[in-house]
């Protein structure tokens, strides 16, 4: 990597390298969906923002590292990098987000009359804008489709009402403006939306294919997808079908083949068929990744396989999934990575840090954020 400036590398990396989105974040652990009325005027996320990504690949994860792209910042201007540190997009945007399935979304320049405001555009790989509407808010590629809300607009003579829609990877509204309250990525073919109130969920042609009926609703995961129904939580099939009824105080996505679920104020784990196959026994509890879980006993977090057996003993006081062999874990303030039998291989330096995802993790020393590869080295920044 070519040395840089450390004033060079400004706090704008860290808040766009982790590859987070609110919602999507959200929606690893909780299914926080977008909703139309209280879009966040600034998406980005910091890495202490980021909910514990464990109930699936990650929303900054991809199929495979081929050709990955990393979002960076500098001198106020938003780019990209491969996994090597190259500059393969200039940093000419004013914000970047992160790339899913061959997409991101940018921002171009800075409203100055209203500098919180979003105006989010698609590109491809090679930074080529697909031209068409620009968006206040934009979740990433999913199943192709990407969910976005089109702001009002009005002039002199009319007024365009916008909303919630879903484009494809050419800009095209292939699931026209609708009037739903709150809408997430679609997932195993199915979105969760929310209409007069009520959860339901749409196919990709927009059409309700399971009635809006509950009162939360989050994406599908292995088949299942939880549900709320009386403030109680279980899951359903792509069907609607209740195969695991609402009896649950919290409920999480199923991640290979288990999910957490809080029962009598404790955290345990269930089957797909709603057998309790680890008891609820911890004080809190993530999914599984690469065969293991973070769980929390007393006030420190470890890691159990799939037995309930506790291999990694609880000694953090945060503790990220695994991805890629490592996970990010927290200990006497500082922020280092273990690998699976609990080996700190990367020391705890960081002020911050990310989930490894396509090869890099995006963390942070005071101010200054950069990425940094599986051997601890940096790639991007002035990180030490």
């Amino acid at each position: 990597m070519n040395p840089r400036p450390r004033q060079a590398i400004s706090l704008l990396l860290f808040t766009v390298c982790l590859g987070s989105w609110p919602a999507q974040a959200a929606d690893e652990r909780t299914g926080g969906p977008l909703s139309a009325q209280s879009v966040p005027a600034d998406n980005l996320a910091t890495l202490s923002q980021e909910p514990q990504p464990s109930q699936a690949a990650g929303p900054q994860s991809s199929a495979d590292d081929t050709g990955a792209l990393f979002p960076v910042g500098a001198h106020g201007k938003s780019g990209y990098i491969d996994k090597t540190g190259k500059v393969v997009i200039p940093l000419q945007f004013y914000r970047a987000y992160p790339f899913h399935e061959g997409m991101a979304f940018v921002q171009m320049y800075q409203d100055l009359a209203n500098p919180r405001r979003l105006e989010l555009q698609p590109i491809d790989k090679t930074g080529k804008v697909i031209l068409g509407q620009e968006y206040s808010y934009a979740g990433p590629f999913a199943e192709g489709m990407a969910l976005v809300e089109v702001p009002w607009s009005h002039s002199f003579f009319h007024i365009d009402k916008g909303g919630l829609g879903y484009i494809d990877k050419t800009g095209k509204m292939v699931i026209p403006l609708q009037g739903f309250e709150i809408a997430s990525s679609f997932t195993e073919g199915l979105a969760a939306v929310k209409d007069h109130g009520k959860w339901g969920y749409i196919d990709k042609t927009g059409k309700m294919v399971i009635s809006p009926q509950f009162s939360g609703a989050h994406g599908f995961s292995e088949g299942l997808a939880e549900v709320e129904d009386n403030k109680k939580w279980g899951y359903i099939d792509t069907t609607g079908k209740m195969v695991i009824p609402p009896q649950y105080e919290v409920a999480y996505k199923h991640s290979e083949g288990l999910a957490a679920v809080k029962d009598g104020g404790r955290w345990g784990y269930i089957d797909k068929t709603g057998k309790m196959v680890i008891p609820p026994r911890f004080s809190d509890a993530y999914g599984f990744s690469e065969g293991l879980a973070g769980v929390q006993d007393g006030k420190k977090w470890g890691y159990i396989d799939k037995t309930g057996k506790m291999v990694i003993a609880p000694q953090f006081d945060v503790a990220w999934r695994h991805s890629g062999g490592l996970a990010a874990v927290k200990t006497d303030g500082k922020w280092g990575y273990v690998d699976a039998t609990g080996n700190m291989v990367i020391p705890a330096r960081f002020d911050d840090a990310g989930t490894f995802a396509d090869g890099l993790a995006a963390v942070r020393q005071g101010k200054e954020g950069g990425y940094i590869d599986n051997t601890g080295k940096c790639v991007w920044g002035p990180i030490k």
